[in-house]
């Protein structure tokens, strides 16, 4: 008698038939009972807890591969070792290449040999032979296929008659195949004659659980199987699946003339909430009668998954705080994988323990990554600093993380690469300590690139874990420092790599393999391989894909990321076979149980299941946008559920209040932290909550200050003092950074916080050699020589300089890369167009060139100083890029000149007190010794870069020369003298500077001229911002304060340190004097 329970959710199937199973055997009779694995362990222990020990240890409780070896142990039939998961893929790809290279692969030609194939081609295998479809059966039928399915058919069968070829020559067996042998064994022996069976959990079986099945019903005494089928006479799609098997069981016991008898169960006993009842009965079903209220269901809109999260983590804790058990209450998802990491997060700030039914690949786990890195290392022909790192950065070598951080900072500055990593690093700030740190990281590896070139798989094997003693990764991993969870993590890492280089290595024979080639099957390896995360605590919550759930009886359930896609999950054909070739195939005789349809089906039960399993609590949530901020609807079915009830139960999350998500000081933050802008009664309280503690006070005041705009002073002035000491040097372009902001500033100059610079010809490697040209040239040649060199006399002049540019900074490695040959060829062209220039320029001026780089504070003497408030000696230092003299018959006068890329002089910046560089080094010459019998005549920008000429095709060459010379035509302050300018620009109308003499026409709007007094006035007002400057850093403010106007972008928007000031709403709008009261003397700094 073939006998079925059946009924909906939460009727009480499992009690019904674990009451049938003590009735029997209690009775004297032979029990066998069959569950699915991945639920043993509660059906036994709920088993144990109904029939205690006595009749429970009557029973026969198996899985059906479980059960499979049993017959096997009893009347054998399945000779052989198994293959592991590991050494299948690795056989299953060295059939395909075996096949492919007899030319018998035609269909799968351009793709057998990746990783994703060997998997593909694995799955398949493994259907076929659950579905009892031999090579020899596929070889038969092949006739009767067309086209591509034909060949590809044939590519299959194949690599699977391949496959069991290379099982056999090993003396190996697949498990796969066990079910399907056990039913011929079983059928062949009477294995279950005297047997009551009960089966229970099931909600389908595969094609070879079915030929098992079929022997069991013919053979035993009776079987008894619940199944989640609420009427078989009725019809509802959300039970098709079910159905199914119920027919196919059916069928199997007409065929063997065994009668079948339904008990339906419809009296719903699991449930405490009214109106989860109702809706699983009335789930996909049209004959609803809606209720008044829903109280227990709700349904949650998010505007993401963390505000999802956090949600379900505060609820929960609410649950737990009112009675609850963390292990009555389960989290499940149709993408858990995606959410896993944003709910470890959420529930740690919450302290929520939990366990998770999902095991994580090990790809990325650091042991993995360092194997496969090293590997990676051996098969290349040159190092790559990518492989390296991945390798050094395990955290599984004996190298302090200091070194290891030094050595990353190291090669990034120096553009270390490729053959580099073989030489020893000889050049470079900490070379020596990075070159200690590099080789103790590449002899090792370099050590064991030569022990696997051109040896076995079992050779290469040794390598690997000889690899792994030398470096210290072995004994790293056997430490016992790091959290009991970390140990356990990486000794299940170790264990697996042991036990699936165990697999291989039995697969493997002497013959020579490639690196690339073992590289590949044991990256094919590792990609089935996971780790799992036992419970921490027996009180706790459970995570689980809806897919493969099997809940306990609990009492509040959270389908979270219940999105449109995810909810029901949408199914995809992927794999060798499309519905279309299932289709074919099964029209042949060859059927392939899985295709869209079947899981539509599935994916439909999972949600009928998840949405039945809570006897008083269900929470659905979906978010608008995924983890990538792509939009997500909601989807159909969370909409018929909220229209079966009469009240709302869809809640935007953001409306609920903020204190509802603080239930532990760490959430109180975290809140208090998100609802940020925020200025409300709920605020207050997290606030008023946090600040009752000393930690949590600290944090919020500092929030407060940064949300404000509020930069409190430092508190202990004795830390900048400090900085500052008794005597401050005083750099211009430090002084800038500090006007255009003092928290830039602080971070850069007194926090050192410095952004890393790789090596190479970016525009500060041009400048360094735009102004070494100059000067080369100018010191190298007179005026009259200037004028008369060549194109080819400037260009290797040029080459002189660059060369020893490259040679000092030892940077002729780069010259390997295009990119870089290219930018060096840029800054020759950029240094000769300003040569050319200068050709013009420099022998039509009376002044000429005196001191290049000149340094102003040298060997002690100080020409340049102030005090500040407190005492403070203030030195201004620094190098100039150029001093020029001139000489009339009455006055001796200097000039400052700078070079920049695309800098003008702009008299408005100076009145904001930037861009005082060039006037404080005038100031500073003149106060100097060698220098101090001179006028200032001026400052000047000589500006260089790529200017493309604003020409028409009808302009000839003199256009192109004035527009030329316009280009790179000086900016700045001169002295309004007509004498002084004559001397700069021989015909004093423009040409080389942008101030004119007095009878000039068309005279410059802008402020480009001043008087003698002008220059004193200049001095007094750059005095002025350095002392006040100074004095403010004293009193320790360093605000996040950027000057901001028409006059000048915002500093923020290149700063390095936006993230930390927390970017302010506040801008310094300057100090609003205009230049012209500056040199009158109208603007006093006090």
């Amino acid at each position: 008698m073939l006998n079925f329970i059946l009924g909906g959710a939460g009727v009480g199937k499992s009690e019904e038939i674990i009451e049938k199973i003590r009735i029997c055997s209690e009775s004297g009779k032979k029990c066998l009972v069959i569950i699915p694995d991945q639920f043993s362990f509660e059906y036994d222990k709920k088993l144990y807890k109904k029939l205690g020990a006595v009749t429970y240890n009557n029973l026969t409780v198996l899985s059906f591969s479980r059960l499979a070896k049993t017959v096997f142990s009893q009347f054998g039939g399945n000779v052989g070792s198994y293959i592991g998961e590991c050494a299948k893929l690795s056989l299953m790809r060295t059939a395909t290449l075996r096949v492919a290279k007899n030319d018998s692969i035609r269909y799968y030609g351009k793709h057998y040999n990746s990783g994703s194939f060997t998997q593909m081609i694995s799955s398949a295998v493994t259907e076929l032979c659950r579905s009892g479809i031999s090579p020899e059966k596929l070889t038969e039928k092949r006739p009767l296929i067309d086209g591509a399915l034909s060949e590809k058919t044939a590519d299959v069968t194949n690599i699977y008659s391949e496959y069991l070829n290379l099982l056999n020559e090993r003396g190996l067996k697949d498990s796969v195949r066990d079910i399907s042998t056990a039913a011929r064994v079983a059928a062949k022996n009477d294995y279950f004659s005297g047997y009551e069976i009960f089966i229970d959990e099931f909600r389908s079986f595969t094609p070879d659980e079915y030929e098992l099945l079929d022997v069991a019903i013919k053979q035993c005494d009776g079987m008894t199987v619940a199944l989640t089928l609420e009427n078989p006479s009725t019809k509802c799609r959300v039970f098709e699946p079910v159905k199914k098997t119920y027919l196919h069981l059916c069928r199997s016991a007409e065929a063997h003339n065994i009668r079948h008898n339904d008990t339906i169960l419809d009296e719903q006993h699991r449930y405490l909430s009214k109106d989860i009842a109702f809706l699983s009965r009335n789930l996909f079903r049209h004959n609803t009668d809606t209720p008044a209220t829903s109280e227990n269901i709700r349904i949650l809109k998010s505007p993401d998954p963390e505000v999802e999260c956090n949600f379900v983590a505060a609820e929960i804790k609410h649950l737990v705080m009112s009675g609850m058990k963390y292990s009555d209450i389960a989290v499940v998802s149709g993408c858990i994988s995606d959410y896993a990491t944003t709910l470890e997060g959420t529930f740690g700030r919450y302290d929520i323990p939990f366990f998770t039914d999902t095991t994580v690949p090990v790809l990325h786990k650091p042991l993995v990554l360092h194997i496969l890195a090293a590997l990676d290392f051996a098969r290349a022909r040159t190092p790559h600093t990518e492989d390296i790192f991945r390798y050094a950065k395990s955290g599984l070598l004996d190298i302090p993380d200091n070194d290891m951080a030094e050595l990353e900072n190291y090669v990034y500055c120096n553009g270390i690469d490729k053959a580099q990593w073989l030489s020893p690093f000889t050049a470079g700030e900490n070379f020596e300590n990075c070159e200690r740190t590099r080789n103790a990281l590449i002899t090792p590896l370099v050590e064991f690139r030569q022990a696997v070139t051109k040896k076995s798989g079992k050779e290469i094997f040794k390598a690997i874990f000889a690899l792994l003693g030398k470096n210290g990764a072995e004994k790293t991993i056997s430490s016992s420092d790091e959290s009991l969870v970390e140990i356990r993590e990486r000794k299940q890492l170790w264990n697996i790599i042991s036990a699936m280089s165990d697999e291989l290595y039995s697969t493997f024979d002497d013959e020579i393999m490639s690196v690339s080639e073992f590289s590949e099957i044991f990256r094919i390896s590792l990609s089935g391989q996971h780790l799992s995360s036992p419970p921490q605590t027996l009180d706790a919550v459970t995570l689980s894909d809806i897919s493969r759930m099997r809940l306990s009886s609990p009492r509040a359930v959270f389908i979270i990321g219940a999105g449109e896609g995810f909810f029901p999950v949408h199914s995809s054909s992927s794999g060798i076979f499309t519905d279309k070739d299932r289709a074919v195939l099964s029209s042949l005789g060859l059927p392939l149980a899985d295709n869209s349809e079947t899981r539509v089906n599935e994916n439909r039960f999972c949600c009928y299941t998840a949405l039945s399993a809570p006897s008083e609590k269900l929470y659905i949530s979906y978010s608008t946008s995924d983890f990538s901020g792509k939009a997500v609807y909601c989807p159909a079915l969370t909409l018929s559920i909220a229209k079966m009830f009469a009240n709302d139960i869809i809640t935007d999350i953001e409306d609920i209040s903020p204190t509802f998500f603080a239930t532990t000081k760490h959430s109180a933050y975290y809140t208090y932290v998100r609802s940020f802008d925020r200025s409300d009664a709920d605020h207050a309280s997290i606030k008023a909550y946090l600040c009752n503690d000393a930690e949590y006070s600290e944090k919020v005041n500092f929030l407060d200050r940064v949300r404000n705009n509020s930069d409190a002073p430092l508190a202990d002035k004795s830390l900048i003092k400090n900085y500052i000491g008794d005597k401050f040097r005083i750099f211009p372009t430090h002084l800038d950074i500090y006007i255009k902001c003092p928290f830039g500033y602080f971070c850069e100059k007194v926090l050192k916080l410095q952004v890393l610079r790789p090596a190479g010809f970016d525009t500060a490697a041009e400048g360094t050699i735009v102004h070494s040209c100059v000067e080369h040239m100018l010191k190298k040649y007179t005026k009259a020589e200037l004028a008369a060199l060549s194109d080819k006399e400037i260009d290797e002049n040029i080459k002189i300089v660059i060369d020893e540019y490259i040679n000092t900074e030892k940077l002729n490695v780069l010259l390997e890369n295009s990119e870089y040959v290219y930018g060096l060829e840029k800054i020759h062209g950029t240094a000769k167009s300003l040569l050319k220039h200068l050709q013009e320029e420099v022998p039509q001026s009376k002044f000429t060139p005196s001191d290049f780089e000149f340094e102003i504070v040298a060997d002690g003497y100080e020409p340049y100083t102030l005090t500040a408030k407190d005492g403070t000696k203030l030195v201004i230092a620094g190098y100039i890029d150029r001093v020029d003299t001139y000489e009339n018959d009455f006055e001796k006068y200097v000039r400052v000149i700078d070079y920049k890329r695309s800098k003008t002089f702009d008299s408005r910046k100076v009145a904001d007190g930037l861009d005082l560089q060039m006037l404080i080094y005038l100031s500073a010459l003149t106060a100097h010794d060698k220098y101090k019998d001179f006028q200032p005549a001026g400052v000047l920008y000589l500006t260089y870069g790529d200017a493309i000429p604003k020409l028409s095709r009808l302009d000839g060459e003199a256009a192109l020369r004035k527009q030329f010379t316009q280009n790179y035509r000086m900016s700045g302050l001169v002295l309004d003298d007509d004498d002084v300018i004559l001397a700069m620009d021989s015909e004093g109308v423009g040409t080389y500077i942008n101030s004119k003499i007095s009878t000039a026409p068309y005279q410059p709007r802008t402020t480009t001229k001043t008087n003698a007094e002008g220059f004193v006035n200049l001095r007094k007002f750059t005095d002025g911002i350095i002392v006040r400057s100074v004095n403010g850093m004293l009193d320790g403010e360093f605000p996040a304060l950027p000057l901001e106007n028409k006059r000048c972008y915002s500093p923020c928007e290149y700063c390095n340190y936006a993230e930390v000031c927390g970017k302010p709403d506040k801008v310094n709008e300057g100090n609003g004097f205009d230049i012209n009261e500056i040199l009158t003397g109208g603007v006093h700094i006090d």
